[in-house]
């Protein structure tokens, strides 16, 4: 199981900061906040849903085909689900559930390395869905900094963190889309977001981001109304694997059901 922070500035890498944000630079991050649709400011406390892989789906059905129904490896796997949780603090996670190992240590082991291929791709792919749909962009731990800046320039405004490895995030005018920016030794160098209007605000439809490896890694996600939640319903995605002399692409697909949500009694502002 894995479980994933959350917040902005904290996107690749944590640093310190003992003094507080002026005011001035409070507001302002305030004013991004609003602009974008929340869950936990619409009043939610905590969720579960199960998620159906098309990559682990595929491998099942391998299993099934190559060792057959009764065989313990196929059906070790058989009934394995994928649980997404978010407990109301402390990021999400992503755990395995219904899996019993067949005892043979090669085919477990290779079970292991799918988990943990599919873990990834779902962490990198729901981490910018979380910052910018599930809490606030820029929590309480942000506004106790004082090493982010603000700047407007060509009708876009960058929020920067001064640092040694800084990162700056750009937002055109309409807040319709945010480039996210870091150093060189980050471990996503670029990512470009898209977001989709709603009457509760903005919410993320799309991103593209750059893989150290010169891949170029991108979905698309799709809302559903759960109780008057807006949550992730299919998160499709693509990984372009850019060679010398040929282009690779490896596409997945996530659909989010079973959802048990709970809501705080009153809404955050």
């Amino acid at each position: 199981m894995k479980t994933i922070g959350l917040s902005l500035l904290f996107f690749l890498f944590a640093v310190t900061s003992n003094s507080s944000t002026d005011p001035k630079t409070i507001n302002s991050l305030n004013q991004i906040n609003g602009h974008y649709y929340c869950l936990i400011r619409e009043g939610l406390r905590d969720f579960q849903c199960q998620i159906k892989s098309s990559l682990f789906e595929t491998y099942k059905s391998v299993c099934l085909t190559k060792y057959g129904q009764k065989d313990k490896r196929s059906r070790s796997v058989e009934k394995v689900e994928l649980l997404l949780a978010y407990p109301g603090k402390d990021g999400f996670s992503i755990e395995e559930i219904n899996y019993k190992p067949s005892g043979n240590k090669e085919f477990d082991d290779k079970t292991s390395e799918v988990f943990k291929h599919v873990e990834i791709i779902l962490n990198e792919n729901l981490f910018p869905w979380a910052l910018f749909t599930l809490e606030p962009i820029f929590g309480e731990n942000d506004l106790k900094r004082n090493d982010i800046r603000i700047q407007k320039k060509d009708g876009k405004l960058s929020v920067i963190l001064i640092s040694d490895r800084p990162v700056t995030d750009i937002f055109d005018q309409e807040f319709r889309t945010c480039d996210m920016e870091a150093g060189k030794t980050a471990m996503i160098k670029s990512s470009k977001l898209k977001f989709i209007t709603d009457p509760k605000g903005l919410i993320l439809s799309e991103s593209e981001a750059d893989l150290p490896n010169g891949a170029i890694m991108s979905f698309r996600m799709e809302s559903q109304s759960i109780k008057g939640f807006l949550m992730p319903k299919r998160l499709l995605v693509q990984i372009k694997n850019i060679g010398k002399s040929h282009q690779q692409n490896a596409d997945s697909a996530f659909v989010f059901t079973d959802y048990q949500i709970n809501q705080s009694r009153d809404k955050k502002k």
